[in-house]
């Protein structure tokens, strides 16, 4: 209770971010794109280099995809409240 714990995709899944906020940890880390549970938004809409989208679930847990180099998918249960609709 009322810790952070950073992961990378190997991991991290939006099931587990749920499971910390229900013992009111914070979870911050990279998602596979193949994830359950990972947003339907996130995952299929094409960006430019450079841009990046962003959505928040209904449990409290943010999706972002960045493109650079390549795709980049990160989760964070810290950052809610900061998208608007």
């Amino acid at each position: 209770e009322g810790r952070l714990i950073v992961a990378d995709n190997w991991y991290s899944s939006v099931k587990l971010a749920q499971k910390c906020l229900e013992r009111k940890t914070h979870y911050v880390g990279t998602l596979r794109k193949d994830r359950a549970g990972n947003s339907f938004v996130v995952k299929t809409t094409k960006l430019q280099r450079g841009e990046a989208i962003a959505k928040q679930n209904a449990d409290g847990v943010v999706i972002c995809k960045w493109l650079g180099k390549g795709e980049v998918l990160t989760m964070s249960t810290m950052h809610l409240g900061v998208l608007e609709e």
